[in-house]
């Protein structure tokens, strides 16, 4: 005799995925704004591309390399780059360092130096987001936004990003 199963229950899961962003403005290694933590989104690619692709082992898979700043708005779920991503000095991409800062958090560090001539004039920093490329091309991860702060060319910026699975 065969026997039907009733429970049409889907399973589920608790676990999520959150990214979170502190981002702060240096001049002569004094902190002169400071964003605080802010949660992040992670785009619709950032979890296509980012995280279940590179599970997969996807052929299209992407990892994160450089972080992104701008003075545009917080990225909406469709977005693939930062709205108002800096070209100033014809490169505002840095450079990622990662560590495994919890079992289930990675965490990236970048900063933007002025003495790397990043930045040729006074700009509006609004917003940050983690990609995979130094070109132009690219696809946006997640990224966040943040109160506005001026941002002279004789300082710095330094970000902490954070991605906890929990």
């Amino acid at each position: 005799m065969r026997r039907k199963f009733t429970n049409k229950k889907v399973p589920s899961d608790k676990s999520y995925v959150k990214g979170f962003t502190h981002v702060q403005i240096l001049q002569n290694g004094d902190v002169v704004g400071d964003s605080g933590w802010h949660e992040n989104l992670i785009t619709n690619n950032g979890y296509l591309m980012y995280l279940t692709g590179l599970l997969g082992n996807s052929g299209t898979s992407k990892q994160v390399s450089r972080a992104v700043i701008g003075s545009g708005s917080t990225p909406v779920a469709a977005d693939t780059a930062l709205p108002g991503e800096f070209s100033q000095a014809g490169y505002s991409r840095t450079t990622v360092t990662y560590a495994n800062s919890a079992t289930k958090t990675a965490q990236f560090t970048m900063s933007w130096g002025s003495v790397s001539s990043h930045f040729t004039a006074s700009t509006t920093l609004g917003n940050l987001g983690l990609i995979n490329s130094t070109a132009s091309a690219g696809s946006l991860m997640c990224g966040v936004g943040f109160a506005t702060s001026q941002l002279n060319t004789n300082q710095d910026v330094q970000a902490t990003y954070e991605i906890r699975f929990a």
